[in-house]
């Protein structure tokens, strides 16, 4: 059966819904979520779901699972680029440090000061164009989604990032809907939403995938 296989961060991975809350109602649970957006999608299209998504990860980690990820040539590929205030470290060549700005460590207020905002979102282009080239090259069939599509980042997008396109869908669309369990994550009626706008625009003759 062909695949839906999705990459993201907690917003993808469905972090807070009833079957992905840990018990202390803050933390995720240790599987994607049945009832997160590239679940209920897969199961519009008639597709099996790889979700890929890691709660906190950065754009470098979403590249990152990408570019060592297994494609199928039929999969399905939808990413959600994620908040630019996160970072990926390389420790060793096996050995990984996700960076998210607001925990209290030594390199990670170094880290904060040394990139701005304008050099976060700049950098996002960059990870974003280097994944939809690897894509290309690979004649995948992928969409882009981004959790935010504020201005501030599209309209630093760069000339050569000019023919890549996100899908008009993101979360903070479906805000007045209640949120998940721990009270910071989309509850299910955003995630049941999201999937069918998804939906509707990949099945619509005014918008065509990246490939």
């Amino acid at each position: 059966m062909s695949r839906l296989v999705a990459f993201g961060c907690s917003f993808t991975y469905g972090h807070g819904l009833e079957d992905c809350i840990a018990s202390d109602g803050i933390g995720a649970g240790p599987i994607p979520s049945k009832f997160s957006w590239p679940s209920i999608l897969a199961d519009k299209m008639n597709l099996d779901c790889d979700n890929q998504a890691v709660c906190g990860l950065s754009n470098l980690g979403i590249v990152d699972k990408i570019l060592n990820y297994d494609f199928n040539k039929d999969d399905m590929i939808i990413i959600m680029w994620t908040f630019f205030e996160r970072d990926l470290l390389w420790v060793s060549k096996n050995q990984k440090l996700d960076l998210t700005v607001g925990i209290d460590t030594e390199i990670l207020n170094a880290w904060a000061i040394t990139h701005g905002i304008v050099d976060m979102r700049m950098r996002t282009w960059y990870n974003i164009h280097h994944v939809y080239s690897y894509l290309k090259s690979i004649n995948a069939n992928f969409y882009f989604l981004h959790v935010n599509q504020e201005p501030e980042f599209i309209n630093l997008r760069p000339v050569w990032a000019n023919n890549i396109n996100f899908l008009p869908t993101k979360f903070k669309d479906f805000r007045h809907f209640p949120l998940a369990a721990d009270g910071k994550h989309p509850g299910p009626k955003s995630h049941s939403f999201m999937a069918s706008h998804i939906y509707q625009h990949i099945n619509s003759p005014e918008f065509s995938n990246q490939s």
